[in-house]
């Protein structure tokens, strides 16, 4: 399996890796047998920084800014997954500053001096692996938790989707509050809203961006470079803005925006307050 990273690493940039984890269907990387728990979540990450880099970013998002209107980043936990929620609690990793999608990492990036963020854009951790020859490892991960997809959207302006946004207090790292505008753009309120993920990753592949390791002819892995994949789908969906879609979505999507002449608004799915 050492191999495997290896070879997967030499098809990667420098850049920073952005790792999104599924520790059960990554568990053929482990060899030895370890029961103590905190042990087994550090060979995942010895494993990789060993044999792929030393630059890894883990996905550490908390969407409690979202429905209680504030965020503590030295306080608040992980709610996708046991690996970066591991790795917060540890001194020598960072907290990236996003009231939402927040990342760990040894490496401490840019915080963005500024009360307005639009999610996925400038200060996130994908605009930056978009500007800094970045990567994302799907570790046992399938393609559907590559949140960076919502770059490609951001940069697309999607018709299907509708700008909303959240305001609330951010507690930074040091314990310094901020009031924060958070711009974000929204699924349709109780409508089907989900992509063609087969298909994505079937033509990501074909144009040899999307990568795999595979394991008694499992895909326990996949990688991709984050400025191909974006910029990859940037086009497709230039030239169809519901190509990232499944059909039921698509179904209901196309004809009511073409029914209303425009894209998407708040108000089209939810009561807006003054």
């Amino acid at each position: 399996m050492e191999k495997k990273l290896e070879e997967a690493a030499s098809h990667l940039t420098e850049g920073c890796v952005l790792v999104h984890s599924d520790l059960y269907e990554a568990r053929f990387f482990i060899q030895d047998t370890v029961f103590e728990r905190n042990k087994y979540l550090d060979n995942y990450v010895t494993l990789l920084e060993k044999n792929m880099s030393q630059n890894l970013a883990f996905p550490v998002f908390n969407y409690e800014f979202c429905r209680k209107g504030c965020i503590d980043l030295r306080k608040n936990p992980s709610q996708v997954g046991p690996l970066g929620e591991f790795l917060r609690q540890k001194p020598d990793y960072f907290r990236s500053w996003d009231p939402v999608f927040s990342v760990v990492s040894k490496i401490q990036f840019p915080s963005v001096n500024q009360n307005r963020i639009i999610a996925f854009g400038e200060g996130s951790i994908f605009k930056y692996l978009y500007d800094y020859n970045g990567n994302v490892f799907l570790y046992g991960a399938k393609l559907s938790h590559a949140t960076i997809l919502h770059l490609v959207e951001l940069k697309s302006i999607p018709l299907y989707r509708y700008d909303k946004k959240f305001f609330g207090i951010l507690t930074d790292m040091q314990g310094k509050e901020r009031p924060i505008e958070y711009l974000y753009h929204a699924r349709p309120w109780k409508m089907n809203l989900d992509y063609h993920w087969e298909r994505l990753e079937k033509a990501l592949q074909e144009a040899n961006i999307l990568k795999c390791i595979e394991h008694d002819g499992l895909v326990i892995a996949r990688y991709f470079r984050a400025k191909d994949m974006v910029d990859f789908l940037v086009k497709k969906m230039s030239k169809d803005p519901y190509f990232l879609l499944n059909d039921a979505s698509r179904q209901w999507a196309e004809p009511m925006i073409k029914k209303l002449g425009r894209r998407l608004l708040l108000s089209d799915f939810e009561k807006v307050t003054a």
